[in-house]
């Protein structure tokens, strides 16, 4: 019913509008990798914390 009542748009894009939409693409991706790389880290440092064996030292036994 409301097929037979699309009016075209007129709408123009030009190229350097499809390479902004490409570069915000890139940077965002590039955004979200630094950002889960930096809190990666910070999980990482985390558990490292909580399930790190602290290394015996041989030279320190006492008698």
């Amino acid at each position: 019913m409301f097929l037979n009542t699309a009016q075209p748009a007129y709408a123009y894009l030009d190229p350097g509008t499809g390479s902004i939409i490409i570069q915000s693409i890139i940077g965002g991706i590039a955004a979200a990798a630094t950002f889960g790389a930096l809190y990666w880290a910070k999980v990482k440092a985390f558990f490292n914390r909580i399930f790190h064996k602290e290394p015996t030292d041989s030279n320190s036994d006492t008698k």
